[in-house]
């Protein structure tokens, strides 16, 4: 799996070909294993892939999400993180101004308390928008998630 993020990541050793080739063996052999977890990081993969080498807008939504769900499932802290930090840049080229913009300040690194504004501002941000109630859940659960970080 390593070797796919190296593929798949902007690193001296991203290759579409072989980024994409490890990225869907990755996936086939964790869904053929059980193993969710090691899917959730292959499908993030897969979703890196396609935003830094220029694929399908399509398969990275449809990777990026189900990373995240089964991250989420899981209780994947590390993996939901790594999904929430990149997955801003595939709603950014798909024209998602909302989605783009919650999840580009939810990676902003800061200190914890302005941390908790930006959820806040994000939960009232994305209940403005009724398009995006699965967003203002994620804010609520995000903060729940740093009251345990304390």
């Amino acid at each position: 799996m390593s070797l796919t993020t190296l593929f798949t990541t902007p690193t001296p050793k991203f290759d579409v070909a072989d980024g994409r080739r490890a990225s869907q063996q990755a996936v086939a052999l964790a869904r053929e294993l059980g193993d969710r977890k090691a899917e959730s990081k292959a499908l993030w993969n897969l979703m890196n892939l396609n935003v830094y080498g220029g694929g399908d807008n399509a398969e990275a939504v449809e990777a990026g999400e189900r990373s995240l769900a089964l991250a989420r499932e899981l209780d994947a802290r590390e993996q939901v993180a790594f999904t929430l930090t990149d997955i801003w840049r595939l709603y950014t080229a798909i024209g998602e101004k909302s989605c783009s913009m919650y999840f580009s300040q939810m990676r902003t690194p800061s200190p914890r308390a302005s941390r908790r504004g930006k959820v806040r501002r994000m939960r009232l941000m994305c209940r403005e928008d009724s398009s995006l109630p699965y967003f203002a859940g994620m804010a609520t659960s995000l903060t729940r998630q740093l009251r345990m970080l304390r």
